[in-house]
């Protein structure tokens, strides 16, 4: 494909274009001008015939991808990167995608040659010069904008950069907050350590004695005596917790709680059930006897 922009299509058939490399931006960008029909046509793509206006050229990402050596998002990323600086035009279809160059005549001088005219072919000299001229523009604008995207990330990292260091001095402010609330802990007459805490539960129920033929009834000295106390039958209270314990295999933080809250209760049944049955056998022994007499 013949034709002229800032460099000559010719250049992509050199061996410095040709050689297997990963493109740099500016390549990149200089590829896609290589590419822009430098006039109107039409031409075939997946059977549909397609007007391909000047400026403007069928690609897709993966074949771009491949061309520039790139992975497949960087490429997404830099065609998005170029529309929104309004240097292209990208649209997609469900069969071809067409990248469109903004300002088309900024890269592409309009021939204004006829062919169906013999006019003289422009003097070569004035055409490397326009084009020089062309290329500088389109140079120093990719430049700027480049230059103007690197300022924007350099900003950004460094407030990244404070943030991250605002974030050093909090996490150690509230360590020394932490550290000194320790401190002062320490210094309370009240303050109790964990290891102390434990310490001083193994010591309180170090101080309960055992109690019962199985001696599973732990209780204080002052426990029992409440238990004399309220109770006549304190001593059958704690057997019944004990042979309980033992069948049942129960478990209770106070046992001293346990016989106040049901196994008094608990004993009372049990002996107002032995009574009546008592009572029943008393009453079943007198009219045996008294059957007995009658015969």
């Amino acid at each position: 494909m013949k034709g002229w922009i800032k460099l000559h299509r010719k250049l992509q058939e050199h061996w410095i274009w040709s050689e297997k490399r990963k493109f740099s931006k500016f390549e990149a960008w200089i590829y896609i001008l290589f590419q822009a029909n430098h006039k109107n046509k039409k031409t075939i793509i997946n059977g549909q015939l397609v007007e391909i206006k000047k400026g403007e050229f069928v690609t897709s990402e993966v074949k771009l991808a491949e061309k520039w050596n790139w992975d497949r998002k960087i490429v997404r990323k830099f065609l998005k990167t170029l529309e929104n600086e309004n240097m292209i035009i990208r649209k997609s279809t469900a069969k071809y995608t067409s990248i469109t160059v903004e300002n088309w005549d900024l890269y592409q001088k309009e021939e204004q040659q006829n062919e169906q005219q013999n006019e003289q072919p422009m003097d070569r000299k004035k055409v490397l010069e326009s084009e020089k001229i062309t290329a500088q523009k389109a140079i120093a604008k990719y430049t700027s904008v480049m230059l103007e995207k690197e300022g924007l990330y350099e900003k950004g990292e460094q407030q990244n950069a404070q943030q991250k260091e605002q974030q050093r001095d909090n996490r150690k402010d509230s360590k020394e907050d932490t550290n000194k609330k320790i401190k002062n802990d320490k210094n309370d007459k009240n303050y109790i350590p964990i290891s102390e805490e434990k310490s001083s539960s193994i010591s309180v129920k170090a101080n309960k004695h055992k109690y019962g033929e199985y001696k599973n009834v732990l209780l204080k000295e002052e426990e029992l005596q409440n238990l004399k106390g309220d109770y006549q039958n304190w001593e059958e209270l704690i057997k019944y917790l004990d042979e309980y314990i033992e069948m049942k295999g129960y478990k209770a933080k106070s046992h001293y709680l346990c016989i106040k809250k049901w196994v008094a209760e608990a004993v009372k049944r049990e002996s107002n059930r032995q009574v009546k049955k008592n009572v029943n056998d008393k009453n079943t022994d007198w009219l045996k006897e008294a059957l007995e007499n009658e015969d």
